[in-house]
């Protein structure tokens, strides 16, 4: 029972600075935000941040990420690498609805208001789960890697200009364009360039 109390009062302590590292973010730029305005904000100690988070604010934001997008992937759970390639692009989809969902999130780690290394975990973290979409399907893991880093670098830029944009299209238009991007490349669509979304 004892063990069980400890379990929920570590997750509490770590939702609790998560919490507080999200609602100073959206108020001030990431590198500017010290461990203890955290521990102030969760109303903790320093050394219960440290105890929990020994490599810092950028171990805080790591699992903060992570969390994030455990939600997400929750979601693409049943997502195969058929859909993922189809017209549909249910998996781009799903991304740019959570983007649109968590928008003031995405928009400071992906904005100049945010450190590379968080653009670059988000990066990270969408090619791994790309990467397991097509595992099942391709064994040449060199090849799977640079895939999945290619079309997440496209999708994370994408996701920074709509966001960056105030989301000028629908989420829906930004993956039906992804989508044509990924099954019929660059070349045949700036060829018919001209016509716009209407």
């Amino acid at each position: 029972m004892s063990e069980r109390k400890s379990d929920r009062r570590v997750l509490r302590t770590r939702q609790l600075l998560r919490n507080a590292l999200t609602a100073l973010i959206l108020e001030k730029s990431y590198e500017a935000i010290t461990v203890q305005e955290i521990t102030d904000r969760a109303n903790l100690g320093r050394a219960t941040f440290y105890l929990h988070y020994p490599g810092g604010k950028d171990e805080l934001l790591a699992s903060s990420l992570e969390e994030m997008f455990d939600g997400l992937v929750k979601r693409l759970d049943s997502i195969t690498h058929e859909d993922f390639l189809s017209d549909s692009n249910t998996l781009s989809l799903m991304v740019f609805q959570h983007a649109a969902e968590n928008h003031e999130l995405y928009r400071v780690f992906l904005s100049g208001q945010g450190a590379v290394t968080m653009t670059r975990q988000i990066r990270d973290y969408l090619a791994r789960v790309i990467q397991k979409q097509f595992r099942q399907h391709k064994d040449d893991t060199l090849a799977l890697e640079i895939l999945a880093t290619y079309m997440t670098g496209a999708l994370v830029t994408l996701i920074g200009w709509w966001l960056e944009n105030n989301m000028p299209h629908s989420a829906e238009y930004m993956s039906q364009v992804f989508s044509r991007l990924n099954s019929q490349g660059i070349a045949p669509l700036v060829k018919n360039t001209g016509n716009s979304e209407t």
